[in-house]
Order: structure tokens, then sequence, then C-alpha cells
């Protein structure tokens, strides 16, 4: 049984359809981030499941109990913002004790849990601070440990790193996926940063435009994405169509590539096809494997620091790679473009049809 179950879930606003026959299952102690762009259905969705909102039309379940008629103080959900909505009146110890107070427990089973939580979020010598006397970092880990301390059977986070830099948010997300497996709390994580969804859950929900597009793994929905709508909001760049050959290859205007032997086509058919920019690889013309090998041109160069991509030309096509920044190539370089056969992905949805093909030139100049 699921933890958390959503059936068939919409939410109206008017004429205005904000989420359109959601169906998710979150198992005991699972992490799903819930991934899209803003104004897809994400906070909504949060909303509904914390009881904030009621759906239009569809069934939430906490471990196989209807939530309709129950109450929001009685669902046992915790939920972390972005906003920490810290008292600044009151110190961290207090912050943190404030959840527990409003249940009434007794007095020093509240300092125990307090005591325990700062401890484990590292807090413990930062007891006596106000807010205004601490960084954003520390701010949401007293956030998160409020929420915490009251043992919610279920535990929402929206965009909680949002207003944090760079740096820290890498931080705050891999204590927050710690802390999640330490307590094996049920999460519900919304994220519209792509690298934070794909590093810590368990599953990534992809949300486009009010519908549930692709439910898996974060290795899955990377590498084998529903459609082409989904493959280019996770980044993907490198998306072309081509007819199946009677031999089992991809045949393009530019050229062939042999496809993996796990992918059955019918020949004939039109398909839209994808391979990562780090799954391409740049060699000299007189490289010995030449397999899956296209000739190219170098036409642009991004430096990325630790990474740097380079734009190639394949008669009228264009493919992006990415490397390691342990060598530079120069624009004009003639090179061979290696294509693993076993990182060639078709499009399901799309087979049998190629209308989402848009030369690559188009969006990059």
């Amino acid at each position: 049984m699921s933890a958390l179950g959503l059936e068939v879930i919409s939410k109206r606003f008017g004429a205005f359809t904000a989420l359109d026959h959601i169906d998710l299952d979150v198992g005991s102690g699972e992490l799903v981030a819930l991934l899209g762009p803003s104004g897809c259905g994400k906070t909504t969705l949060l909303r509904l499941i914390a009881g904030l909102d009621a759906p239009s039309s569809g069934t939430i379940r906490f471990d196989g109990r209807d939530m309709a008629d129950v109450a929001v103080r009685k669902r046992g959900v915790g939920m972390v913002s972005q906003h920490y909505a810290l008292f600044p009146h009151m110190s961290v110890a207090d912050n943190i004790a404030f959840g527990l107070k409003a249940r009434k427990l007794a007095r020093e089973d509240i300092k125990k849990r307090v005591r325990e939580i700062l401890q484990i979020v590292q807090l413990d010598s930062f007891r006596d601070r106000f807010p205004a006397q601490l960084s954003g970092g520390q701010m949401q880990r007293v956030a998160i440990a409020r929420t915490l301390v009251t043992e919610p059977r279920i535990l929402l986070m929206d965009e909680p790193f949002a207003s944090l830099d760079a740096a820290l948010r890498i931080d705050m997300r891999r204590f927050v996926r710690t802390l999640q497996q330490r307590y094996g709390i049920t999460t519900v994580f919304v994220t519209h940063d792509q690298d934070e969804a794909l590093e810590i859950a368990d599953r990534v929900a992809i949300l486009l435009d009010g519908k549930l597009r692709q439910f898996d793994t974060p290795d899955v929905v990377y590498h084998r994405p529903a459609d082409t709508e989904v493959a280019r909001f996770l980044k993907a760049t490198n998306i072309f169509a081509g007819t199946v050959s009677p031999e089992g290859r991809l045949v393009m205007p530019w050229g062939e590539l042999e496809l993996s032997r796990d992918i059955a086509v019918e020949p004939g058919k039109r398909v839209t096809a994808m391979i990562r920019d780090e799954a391409l690889a740049l060699f000299p013309s007189d490289h010995p494997d030449q397999s899956n090998l296209l000739p190219v041109v170098v036409s642009r160069v991004d430096f990325h620091g630790a990474t740097v991509s380079y734009v190639v030309e394949a008669g009228d096509m264009q493919f992006t790679v990415e490397e390691h920044s342990t060598r530079r190539l120069e624009p004009g370089a003639a090179l061979h473009l290696s294509a693993p056969a076993r990182h060639l992905w078709l499009f399901p949805s799309e087979r049998g049809g190629a209308s989402a093909f848009r030369p690559l030139k188009e969006k990059i100049e």
C-alpha cells in the first residue's frame, strides 16, 4: 500500500485547469520530486495533499484512507517552504518547540525532542540565537527542524532552497536527503531545478501544463524521457528524426547510425531520436573504431569551467557535445563524432511520426 496515493486528481479555477487527472503513488519512506517549470501545477498539487485546498475531482489517500473529510491539522503533514516563516522574536529553540507546545506535549518531552533535533541539524550551539542572527542556510535548517520535530507522517517541501545561493543549495539538498533517509519519512519535494530533483529523489514526477508526463527514477527520466517535450525540459539538445532501414540503422539525410539490437522498430518507420551531449565523443578521423562515426566540423566552443561544450556540424545538422575541459578544440577543427548505439533513444510515444523534429541550428542561432 502506498503511503500517499493520488487518483485522477484535477483542480480547476473557473475555466482554467491547473491539474488534469493526476495519478501518483508514493511509497513509505520514499522521496518523490515534483519537477516542472513555473506554472505547471506543482505547488497547487502540494496544497491539495496538505489539505489547504480541495481537488475539483479525484481522491487523495494516506495509507489507503481517503483524506476528503480530514482537517489539515489531523492529516499529520509537515510543510517546509522557501519562506522560512520563523518567529523573529523567538530563539531557535523556541521556534522549533512551537509546534510541540501547540500539541500540548509535556515540558520535559518538548525539551528532549528539541535537544535531539538541534543536534541532528547541527544547530545545538545556536539554540539561543534569534533568526536575524542566522544565515539563510541556518534559518532553513531551523524551519526543517521545526517541521521534523513534530514527526509528520508526510513531509512536503515547496522549493525550500530557492532563496539560497548556488553553493549553499548543493549543501542543503544533500543535508535534506541525508536527514530524510535517517528518519525514513515519506517526502514530496517540489522544485523547478532539474539537478536538485535528479540528485535527491528516489523517483521524479515531471509536470508540464498541469499534466503528469512521466513518473520514474531519475536515471530513466533523464536517459529515457517519455517524449520530446520532457526531453527538452530536461535540457536535451540532440534530438533528430530519421527512418529505420531494413538493416536496423537510423537513416538521416546527413548520415546513418546503427541502433541498439534491443530496439525493435518496423523498417521504414519515421522516428524521432535523442542522444545526450555527454554520450557523444569527438575523435580524429583516423580513430580505429569506425562504428557510428560521423564527419563533423566544430562551429562553436563554450567553456564552462569543469566542462566545455562544442557545437559541431554534420551536414545541415548540429550536435552539442559536452566534455571535461582537459582539452580545448578550436572552431573549424575537422573531426569525427562518435554516437554509440547503446546511448541512442527512440521516443516510444513518437515512433511513426517526426512532427517534433526541428533542426537544432534554428534553436542555437
